[in-house]
């Protein structure tokens, strides 16, 4: 299995970055990582590992939020809302209808209640890992 990493524009003009894994055809899940950088995740033994294990039996979306990774590194990310506008972007991108939702880490969890309660519709599963320290 290989990371395939692709592009969007959000609706207010930042590029996003997003990586797909597994299988096309099966269930979506998008993971928020608390720490951005897909790309080294991948790398290191840990993360791939970890993302094969998640793309067995899903079709495993990451995505690197504005500001960080291989998103558009000039962009403003001082607002916890505008995550929910690049999940939205990337969610649209792909033209997925609902998917499961995987966030790690106090912040990133944060920022998946608030897009779950800015579009319940979307989501049909929520899992949040670490919300507090």
């Amino acid at each position: 299995m290989e990371q395939q990493i692709g592009y969007c524009t959000t609706s207010d003009g930042v590029r996003i970055a997003y990586a797909t894994y597994g299988n096309d055809e099966a269930p979506p899940l998008l993971h928020l990582p608390e720490v951005p950088g897909q790309e080294a995740i991948w790398e290191s033994p840990w993360g791939r590992a970890f993302f094969q294990e998640i793309a067995r039996y899903r079709r495993l979306i990451t995505l690197d939020p504005r500001g960080g990774g291989g998103s558009q590194r000039d962009a403003a990310r001082s607002r916890p809302e505008l995550l929910v506008i690049d999940v939205a972007a990337v969610v649209d991108h792909l033209r997925l209808d609902r998917f499961e939702l995987f966030a790690g880490g106090p912040v990133c969890c944060m920022q998946a209640v608030m897009y779950v309660g800015a579009r319940p519709e979307r989501v049909s599963k929520l899992v949040l890992f670490t919300p507090t320290v």
